[in-house]
This record gives C-alpha cells, sequence and structure tokens, in this order.
C-alpha cells in the first residue's frame, strides 16, 4: 500500500496518508473474483458498517476544515465568526 500511494502522490512519505486513513484504507485484491468480494462484505454487519462511516465521515470533516483553513483562511475566519454569531444571539 505505501508503494502504491508514493507512486501515486509522487512524495517518499506517505506517513500523513497512513495516519488520515489508514483504518479506512482498501487493498484491492485482483486475485479475488467478484462473488467472493460480494460474499465477504455480505458477512459485515450492517452496524458495524454505520459505525464505521460515521468515523470516516468525522475524519473527512477535520480534514475539509484543515484543508479550508490553509488553502482559504480568510473564507475560514469569516465563516468562524459568523457561526460564532449565530451561537451568541440564539443563546
Amino acid at each position: 500500500m505505501k508503494h502504491h500511494q508514493r507512486r501515486i502522490t509522487g512524495r517518499k512519505s506517505v506517513h500523513e496518508f497512513i495516519l488520515r486513513y489508514g483504518p479506512f484504507a482498501a487493498f484491492v485484491d485482483y486475485a479475488e473474483s467478484s462473488n467472493d468480494l460480494l460474499a465477504r462484505l455480505r458477512q459485515v454487519k450492517p452496524e458495524d458498517f454505520k459505525r464505521a462511516r460515521q468515523v470516516l465521515r468525522k475524519v473527512e470533516t477535520r480534514l475539509k476544515k484543515l484543508y479550508r483553513f490553509r488553502h482559504h483562511p480568510d473564507e475560514y475566519y469569516r465563516d468562524l465568526e459568523t457561526r460564532w454569531g449565530k451561537a451568541i444571539t440564539s443563546s
């Protein structure tokens, strides 16, 4: 997985990728048939899937905020001030 990610990004280190997406990174086994894959996926309980999806959404939300803060700080601060203003006036 590390080798493949290095080829995709062109970076020598994939440390950040592993920290961010490690639990959610998928391995593709090209030797596995699609029927075998579907049989394996059917073994996952819906509750476990929903819980993992919620955790992934939290990770994605945090990464979106971090991206916005780094690349569009003025917009990020304006949005933050707006949300704080709404929170103060509604209290």
